[in-house]
């Protein structure tokens, strides 16, 4: 009589967007083949049919097939439900019964372990308590595509963000109090966006400043401040230079939309400053 010893009894499915019909119903199964005298039997091909069973005994079998199946020193290794689909929902207890050749059933049954159930998981229509559902809905489960991925036809669209800028080594003078426009900066495209400005300039004036310089990133020309920056020199003989970075917010804003740089004497008597660009810089969210 010959023997067969488990060795290994494990699951292969696919984890995937597939509806159960596109699930591979196969189970992977390894064993060793004895004699009576628990030796292996001679390397060769041999004749087996498995059977699935709802009982640990007698019984009739709910699916069944045959291969032939290489054996060496023992050893050997099939897949079943290669020749035929194993189309069982997993929700009981089955046994496997193997047949070598003409001889009787082997004995006992083996158990199936709860790997081989987790294919009952991927037939349920449910998941966690959660329905799954190809169409976006509160409290249910979206399939991933072949790629692992959601959908994109469910995703959020995306949002279009982008960034610009101009820099400039031209110089302006501020010699009064009202505003110079010293750079603009245009937004070109239609939509609302929330929008982000940073400005960089360097000021100089020569000899001693007391004054205050106010700089500016306005909407549109003479419209409103969205980035304010000062500068008030300390007293100093000589070239007097600073480096003025700061940044502005402007939020909801209808596109395509303006922005200047602009600068001026907070102070009447402050000392005319000469301005160097260094940058203007915008990015733009859409709404």
């Amino acid at each position: 009589m010959k023997t067969i010893y488990l060795l290994s009894f494990l699951l292969l499915f696919v984890l995937a967007p597939l509806t159960w019909g596109q699930i591979p119903h196969t189970l992977s199964y390894q064993g060793i083949l004895t004699d009576d005298s628990d030796v292996p039997v001679p390397d060769g091909n041999y004749n087996v049919t498995f059977r699935l069973y709802e009982v640990a005994t007698e019984g009739t079998s709910i699916w069944e097939e045959a291969q032939l199946i290489a054996v060496a020193n023992g050893v050997f290794h099939v897949i079943l439900g290669s020749v035929v689909p194993i189309d069982l929902p997993f929700d009981n207890q089955y046994w496997l019964g193997i047949t070598v050749g003409g001889g009787s059933e082997l004995t006992p049954r083996l158990q199936l372990t709860s790997s081989a159930y987790s294919l009952n998981a991927a037939n349920s229509e449910n998941t966690g308590g959660y329905p799954v559902s190809s169409t976006p809905s509160p409290n249910t489960l979206l399939p991933l595509d072949e790629n692992s991925k959601l959908p994109v036809e469910v995703l959020p669209p995306s949002k279009l963000v982008k960034v610009g800028g101009i820099n400039s080594g031209e110089s302006n003078t501020i010699t009064g109090t009202t505003n110079l426009q010293i750079l603009s900066l245009q937004i070109p495209d239609e939509g609302q966006f929330d929008v982000i400005l940073s400005a960089h300039l360097v000021a100089e004036i020569s000899g001693d400043g007391t004054g205050r310089y106010d700089f500016n990133i306005t909407r549109g020309d003479g419209g409103p401040s969205v980035g304010r920056g000062w500068w008030r020199p300390g007293t100093s003989a000589g070239l007097y230079a600073v480096t003025i970075n700061f940044n502005g917010f402007d939020a909801d804003v209808s596109g395509p939309v303006t922005y200047y740089l602009v600068g001026k004497k907070f102070d009447a008597g402050a000392k005319d400053a000469l301005v160097f660009i260094s940058g203007l810089n915008a990015t733009w969210v859409e709404k």
